[in-house]
């Protein structure tokens, strides 16, 4: 579990990235992001060494 936690303070800035460790594997099975909102985003057969970007879903 990562959490990223931005503007916490008057003009602060935090870097909205996360690292993970694949070790030996070359993909994730299942990856789930949790928004403050409560709203889920889930991925699946994730490859590892990849940038990925996830976006908070509307509705």
């Amino acid at each position: 579990t990562r959490q990223i936690r931005g503007g916490s303070s008057y003009a602060s800035a935090s870097d909205t990235k996360l690292h993970f460790g694949c070790g030996a594997v070359t993909k994730v099975d299942e990856l789930t992001v949790t928004w403050l909102s409560g709203r889920h985003v889930k991925l699946q057969d994730v490859a590892c060494n990849r940038v990925i970007t996830v976006i908070e879903p509307e509705r």
